[in-house]
Parts: structure tokens; sequence; C-alpha cells
């Protein structure tokens, strides 16, 4: 068992920028992989299983394509309820989210935890993080609608010692290496970062 000790060494903006290139390699292995009770882990390493269950029954009088119902309850491992439909533009209700902002969302999300745990590792105090992220669904170089783009915006507060511009693109380059859902999808990710005091 390995005990990591909190360094009683005060950081500077010299000594981070000193040790930041050492740290920053893709290939180390990251410190957000250790599995939670919400995961299970399968017999081959490093693999990790998330679940969730999702639900429809049809309320509408008929199936008729213009005119069922497509609103469904999903569920997830932690017991968490959400309610789902598609856009309006299919017949959904534009009150509850849908596929396509859920992926949004799941980009979103997984960028700022890399984002956080690439920060931290690198000796920097995040204060808070706010993303206006979007996605644009059009047709794909095969012809095939999809999610061609997603643009995520980060607005983030640092407490303390500033990454200075080049610290920070490879804090964000990283992160963007490191995101599990930004590896699994085929769609072209923007990422621009604003700093606020």
């Amino acid at each position: 068992m390995v005990t990591l000790k909190k360094s009683k060494t005060k950081l500077t903006q010299a000594s981070i920028d000193e040790s930041i290139d050492e740290s920053f390699p893709a290939s180390d292995p990251p410190a957000w992989t250790t599995v939670s009770r919400q995961h299970k882990k399968s017999s081959t390493a490093n693999t990790l299983q998330d679940k969730v269950t999702l639900e429809w029954q049809r309320t509408s009088a008929n199936f008729d394509y213009e005119t069922y119902n497509r609103d469904a309850k999903l569920t997830f491992a932690g017991g968490a309820r959400i309610q789902v439909s598609n856009s309006p533009v299919y017949f959904g209700e534009a009150k509850h989210a849908n596929s396509e902002e859920l992926m949004i969302a799941a980009l979103s999300c997984c960028y700022m935890q890399t984002f956080l745990a690439v920060a931290s590792k690198q000796g920097y105090n995040v204060k808070s993080y706010k993303d206006e992220a979007f996605g644009v669904l059009g047709n794909d170089e095969k012809g095939k609608m999809s999610m061609t783009e997603v643009s995520l915006n980060p607005i983030i507060k640092f407490e303390g010692i500033q990454p200075n511009d080049a610290v920070l693109v490879k804090i964000r380059e990283k992160a963007h290496a490191n995101c599990f859902i930004a590896n699994s999808v085929n769609s072209i990710i923007h990422i621009t970062i604003k700093l606020i005091k």
C-alpha cells in the first residue's frame, strides 16, 4: 500500500513551472481511475462498467410516428432519475433532456472532472468551474446525422497561484487527451477556456 504525504514545501509559480514539463506526459497513470463503489471492475485491467436503466411506456392512444409519446425515465446506478425525451424537432418534450443534450453533458462533465484532476495534481487550486457547452447536430462525411462538433467553454477561477498561458494550454491538452468520453466519440471538440479573477 502506498501512502501519499502532503508536502510541506510552499508551492510557488517558479517551482510549478519548473516541474510541470516533467509531470505532464500523457502516459502518466491518471489519478482519477480509482474504482468507486458505483463501478464494477471487470476482469480486464483498467476497465470499468457503468449501468443505466432506461424505461419507456406508451401512454399515447396509438403508435403513429407523429403522435406516440417520446418521454422515458433514465435511472442511474446511484439511484438518481431523470425524465428524458426527444428534441421537439423529433416530436419530443422540450422540458426534458434529450439524447443530444445528454451527450454534450457527458463530454462537459467528463472534461471538467479530468481538468480538475490534472490541475490538482499539478498543485493548483481551482475555486470554481462553469461550462456553457453546446453541440452541433448535422451530417457527417458519410451523410449520416451525428453530433459533428461540441464546444466546451469553461470559465475557471483559480485561487492562489495562477497558471500562465503555457501551463494552462498543457493542462487543457492533457485533460482533453485523458477525457474518457472525448476518447469515445468522433465529434470535433473545441475547448475555449476563460479565466476569471
